[in-house]
């Protein structure tokens, strides 16, 4: 920190983990669905990742704390995060299967913000299963040439190249949500980058 900057001071007892490096290079320019596309598709894969190495070691008491004036919990941020993730991937890949974890997004939902989230401790376990299955059944079945430019039916995106960036932004700013809450809860995560060599 530079002379004069704040000093950031935790309350007593806060937990922190050291997260995994975070990546920037994805995909591969030599992908025959184009450099663009292979990108956005392992950016896609990190960010999950990179949620779910947030959330893989907090306990019941953590995944499951809500703030005050808030009926927001870890928990339900992340069966929010992997419930939409599925709804819009499921669009660009049709018949996909479902997987075994559809059931429990429900408990997640972020609309019905009058009520509390309820124990939702499973959530790490369901982002975990996800990770896997949408790798395998839903961002490897989008590596198609062309596929950027094709029209989706959105409220808010043309095509499926602001389809995907939508979801990129979805990510990050719940992350960020569940970085905060986290933090309230008691449980730092610091975020380091990999060099490259």
């Amino acid at each position: 920190m530079g002379r004069g900057s704040p000093r950031v001071c935790y309350p007593g007892g806060m937990q922190t983990k050291q997260g995994r490096p975070r990546r920037f290079d994805f995909g591969s320019p030599a992908e025959a669905v184009g450099p663009e596309l292979s990108f956005l598709l392992g950016f896609l894969d990190e960010l999950a990742v990179r949620t779910e190495d947030q959330v893989n070691h907090l306990p019941p008491a953590a995944l499951n704390f809500v703030g005050p004036n808030s009926t927001l919990s870890i928990g339900r941020l992340v069966l929010h995060l992997v419930q939409v993730d599925l709804k819009m991937l499921f669009t660009l890949v049709p018949g996909a299967p479902v997987p075994s974890y559809q059931g429990q997004l429900d408990k997640g939902l972020l609309s019905d913000f009058s009520t509390l989230p309820g124990d939702l401790a499973f959530a790490p376990d369901v982002l975990q299963e996800h990770v896997g299955f949408r790798q395998k059944h839903l961002l490897d079945a989008c590596k198609i040439p062309g596929l950027l430019e094709k029209p989706v039916d959105h409220p808010a995106c043309r095509t499926v190249r602001e389809f995907l960036a939508h979801l990129v932004w979805h990510w990050s700013y719940h992350s960020g949500q569940i970085g905060l809450v986290a933090m309230e809860a008691g449980f730092d995560y610091v975020w380091v980058s990999t060099l490259r060599s």
